[in-house]
């Protein structure tokens, strides 16, 4: 419901006054609140603005707004962040608004429902009022069915009928992430989002197939004929190793993590996910040890033998997992493409969004995506792409799905949900998987952010082909 009588929207010439931006936001919080009080059911205001100075007195530590007189600090990213204030019953919470516009069939302008001003790993809960895409810096995550992607002029939109479900400007978009069965994308679409470097992945909430929309020439011919021609050399081969043992070290780390909950000390869980996790770590020297002693083999051999490691690690590390989840989910295992099950479509959901930000990545690095140093499979695959996420997928996306059903979400397991998560969960995992990207990591002897994580990457494999390094420094996951 909104307030029947809102004092006018914010001006410019507001916005650069101090003054004039207190006295204003005094008026429209007044609004709200009478308009709380002649009503019986919470009620939003629609005040939407594009900076907020810090003197204001209306940006807390977190960067989120709060009532006049909380603690002053800068928002959480650099340059324009929009803001829109939502009442629910009695206490006044504040919420940034996505990148772009999120509007219903009439037109108006909605807000995401509110988060909490502390970490992202919360599980939220549901909300009527959801935006048709997850935004986080220039990364955008379409999770509604039923709709069309379209680029017109200086604008990108999603819309079903003739209602927009969001608007943002293609400049300010670097990567979208379709995972939805339902979203068309026109040939004068596909052809403006490449024109604009955009890359588009679509990626089913199942698992079973990723198509990728991406500018001809992206990876420059000299840099792919580099890659082909360095596969066979020592530091490529063993970056290649490095990879698949940082994979099997960091899914024995997220165990370690998961196993010290304080709620699983005492009762065996611990222990065993504990035990595990040493089978894992000692099946990762093995892997490394033999990647060492392979040097003479051909590249296709060598993975075959270093993949059998991986599968033994993947056995224990599954199973163990197995044991944090409540039956009513009826986790069978890994499933990669077809499941049925929630979680495998939680986690094949995620991993889509990943693969999405590692294709990115390596286009930004220079790099060809398609030539692969442990994954040889045909060049259109990604095999580049598969081989750089493995060391990602357990601390950055495995992490978020467990988390959160260990903190009390759980994704529908409705028959006419058998094809997929609903719009729903789908919503909830990209806000959260999107919302860590500004978390900070150890990485050797530096922190750095999530978000950064996959270039960072991609431009150290880039330094090992162009021989300006001679060792790929892995990521391990530490806590």
């Amino acid at each position: 419901m909104y307030p029947r009588s809102p004092p006018p929207p914010l001006t410019h010439a507001c916005r650069k006054d101090t003054a004039a931006l207190q006295a204003q936001f005094q008026r429209l919080l007044s609004a709200l609140l009478q308009e709380r009080d002649a009503a019986a059911e919470p009620v939003r205001l629609c005040a939407v603005w594009d900076t907020l100075p810090k003197a204001s007195g209306f940006v807390d530590k977190y960067g989120w707004l709060t009532q006049p007189g909380s603690t002053v600090g800068a928002p959480p990213q650099q340059g324009k962040q929009p803001y829109a204030a939502l009442e629910r019953s009695a206490s006044p919470q504040w919420c940034p608004l996505a990148a772009g516009r999120a509007s219903d069939a009439r037109g108006e302008t909605d807000a995401p429902a509110p988060h909490p001003p502390s970490p992202s790993d919360q599980a939220p809960s549901s909300s009527s009022n959801q935006p048709a895409v997850e935004v986080a810096g220039r990364t955008v995550v379409i999770t509604e069915e039923k709709c069309a992607l379209r680029v017109e002029g200086d604008e990108l939109s999603l819309r079903r009928g003739r209602s927009t479900l969001w608007t943002a400007c293609p400049d300010d978009v670097d990567l979208l992430v379709i995972e939805a069965h339902a979203v068309s994308v026109s040939a004068h679409a596909a052809r403006q989002l490449a024109e604009r470097d955009i890359s588009v992945v679509m990626a089913s909430p199942e698992g079973d197939d990723i198509a990728v929309i991406e500018r001809p020439g992206a990876a420059r011919t000299a840099m792919r004929v580099l890659q082909a021609r360095s596969l066979d050399l020592p530091p490529v081969r063993q970056a290649g190793v490095a990879m698949l043992e940082a994979k099997v070290s960091n899914q024995a780390s997220l165990l370690r993590y998961l196993g010290r909950a304080p709620s699983r000390r005492g009762n065996g869980l611990g222990e065993r996910l504990l035990a595990a996790a040493d089978g894992i770590r000692d099946l990762a020297h093995r892997l490394e040890a033999e990647g060492l002693d392979g040097s003479g083999e051909d590249q296709g051999t060598l993975a075959a033998r270093l993949m059998g490691y991986e599968g033994r690690a993947a056995a224990l590390y599954w199973s163990a997992l197995q044991e944090l989840l409540p039956s009513e989910l009826g986790f069978p295992g890994r499933v990669k493409q077809g499941a049925a099950d929630p979680v495998n479509q939680a986690l094949n959901y995620t991993y889509g969004i990943l693969y999405g930000q590692v294709w990115r990545a390596v286009l930004r690095a220079g790099l060809d995506p398609g030539i692969g140093i442990l994954h040889l499979a045909p060049r259109s695959s990604g095999g580049l792409v598969y081989d750089l996420i493995e060391e990602l997928r357990a601390p950055l996306a495995d992490r978020v799905v467990f988390s959160l059903i260990g903190r009390g979400w759980r994704p529908e397991t409705s028959a006419e949900n058998a094809a997929g998560l609903p719009p729903r969960d789908r919503r909830i995992l990209a806000r959260v998987f999107l919302g860590k990207r500004a978390d900070s990591l150890r990485h050797g002897r530096r922190k750095v952010s999530v978000g950064d994580l996959p270039l960072l990457q991609a431009r150290s494999l880039r330094d090992v082909f162009e021989g300006r390094s001679d060792k790929y420094p892995t990521f391990h996951f530490r806590w």
